[in-house]
């Protein structure tokens, strides 16, 4: 993965997604819930 980002942006995000190794978009949901983004997907997860 390549990603551009500015300070105070998605970074941490970005560095979570490569750590892990997230590749579906269930586990990039789960990411995103932790770090308390809310999208269609992170909703999702709580049904």
């Amino acid at each position: 993965m390549f990603a551009i980002v500015t300070p105070g942006g998605f970074e941490q995000l970005f560095m979570e997604i490569e750590a892990s190794g997230a590749d579906a978009p269930d586990e990039i949901a789960l990411i995103e819930a932790r770090l308390g983004i809310i999208n269609d997907e992170t909703v999702a997860i709580n049904r």
